[in-house]
């Protein structure tokens, strides 16, 4: 195997990450908008747990994206140092 046919394997394998990666964002953002219309259509958030068995986080976060980004911001900051 040559140097550029092993750069080939690596690029095409980044590719396909990047493409799992946009499937999932796309999968769970169509997941939490029906957890969404069924908390808009007045089922109760211990209803939709039981339900789907996600966790209450996860429907927790469905409910409110912005929980989600602010998981995700304490997940990539640095740990303090003291």
């Amino acid at each position: 195997m040559t140097e550029d046919e092993l750069r080939a394997v690596v690029a095409a394998y980044d590719q396909a990450g990047e493409h799992i990666a946009r499937l999932e964002t796309q999968r769970r953002d169509t997941r939490d908008a029906e957890i969404q219309r069924a908390a808009d259509e007045g089922m109760r958030q211990v209803d939709i747990i039981r339900v789907t068995g996600y966790s209450r986080e996860t429907v927790r976060q469905a409910l409110k994206p912005e929980a989600r980004e602010a998981v995700r911001a304490r997940r990539k900051s640095p740990k303090d140092a003291a």
